[in-house]
């Protein structure tokens, strides 16, 4: 329900329905939020209530901002303080300053937005962008801005995925994220219910082949041929263990003895009888245990690169294919940017662009350009590294690379 509130607000902010609200509505709303978090929290961070009053002064009293953008401005806030009071975590988030971080980088977001740059931030600012999620003034540069901050950071949207989880486009983020970083996404899925969540009931095809590929190639033990090395070349401890118990294993003997001489004549005696070594302080049996142990070690270390191989098979198989989707989808941006950059041009020859302008089209279209030669790059190394494990050093020198 909280998800579903909040995206309707968003929404509402986007699409012009802000006009609706007026400069005292959202006071006064922001007034009640305010005075109630302040009555719950004011002793864990007395000056975030400070700073909230200070950012909103600011913000007012800014002739350079339009009246309804102050409008918009200050209904994050409000809700970012709603947020706060429904948080289950609001009282470790003071505690840690989190909040207080979050509002003081309002006013910078508000300066970039209002010059037109808001998406610059994600390069500068990655952590407090993400710490300050809910106050980032528009929700369309802010889906931009987490697949950029991803992109640089991986691991940073799956230690804020709770908090995209209030977001309407959480689904399509987390699918593009996982198809551009299969690495992280291996080493969070297991451990990860929401992550987990998210991608078994994902549409999208991409996915549906990652997630296959990773349960086919976490059961498939079979190919993982070169395992027999570790039981060839290595110690074979159950032929000690056989050894060290045959050593206590009782040894069985006969004898037979005839005695001349004897007053009542002849005496003739059999025995059987039975004898076994424990060894100087019940070495041998010490010896057992140890040779047991060695076993046990053997076993556990056929485990351990048998999982090596698993998630190193997977994670190759699962990159080539990611990259090579990331490819195909540069290559496409790759032309729209081309043919923006020719529109760009023609707008300059005509006066309707400024020459910073024309340069940041030209920046884009190189940018785009690099990323596809790392994606293709990447997918080729992927590619050949699944030959080399595949096929074996010999086959693979043999067959020229493709």
């Amino acid at each position: 329900m909280r998800k579903i509130t909040f995206v309707i607000v968003f929404f509402s902010f986007q699409f012009g329905w802000s006009n609706s609200w007026s400069i005292e509505n959202v006071e006064k709303s922001i007034d009640e939020q305010y005075i109630a978090l302040k009555n719950k929290y004011e002793k864990e961070d007395s000056l975030f209530f400070i700073d909230v009053l200070d950012v909103m002064i600011s913000l007012k009293t800014d002739d350079k901002i339009k009246t309804n953008n102050k409008i918009v401005y200050l209904k994050y806030i409000d809700n970012f303080l709603t947020e706060a009071n429904l948080s289950l975590f609001a009282n470790k988030k003071m505690e840690d300053r989190n909040y207080r971080k979050a509002i003081r980088f309002f006013p910078t977001m508000v300066h970039y937005s209002e010059n037109g740059n808001l998406i610059d931030l994600a390069d500068y600012y990655p952590e407090e962008i993400m710490n300050a999620l809910l106050l980032v003034p528009n929700q369309n540069v802010l889906k931009k801005m987490i697949l950029r901050i991803g992109i640089q950071n991986p691991r940073i949207i799956y230690q804020y995925l709770d908090e995209l989880y209030l977001f309407s486009f959480i689904n399509e983020v987390v699918e593009q994220h996982v198809i551009n970083h299969p690495h992280e996404f291996l080493n969070h899925y297991d451990n990860n219910p929401l992550l987990k969540s998210i991608l078994q009931n994902s549409t999208n095809p991409t996915i549906k082949t990652l997630l296959s590929l990773k349960n086919e190639f976490g059961n498939l033990s079979s190919l993982y041929f070169y395992l027999d090395d570790i039981v060839k070349n290595g110690f074979n401890a159950t032929t000690e263990v056989d050894f060290a118990r045959a050593r206590l294993s009782p040894e069985v003997y006969a004898r037979a003895e005839i005695s001349h001489g004897k007053i009542s004549g002849d005496v003739r005696k059999a025995y059987i009888g039975f004898s076994t070594s424990l060894g100087g302080g019940l070495s041998n049996l010490s010896a057992v245990g140890s040779a047991q142990s060695r076993v046990e070690a053997q076993r556990q270390e056929l485990e351990v690169r048998s999982k090596e191989l698993s998630d190193l098979l997977t994670t190759d198989q699962i990159n080539h294919l990611s990259q090579s989707q990331r490819a195909l989808q540069f290559l496409l941006s790759l032309e729209a940017a081309q043919a923006y950059l020719q529109s760009s041009e023609t707008q300059f020859d005509n006066g309707r662009r400024s020459w910073q302008e024309l340069m940041n089209s030209a920046r884009e279209k190189a940018q785009i350009r690099v990323q596809l030669t790392d994606a293709s790059a990447q997918a080729w190394l992927a590619a050949q590294r699944l030959r080399l494990n595949t096929q074996g050093l010999e086959d693979f020198l043999a067959r020229p690379a493709r």
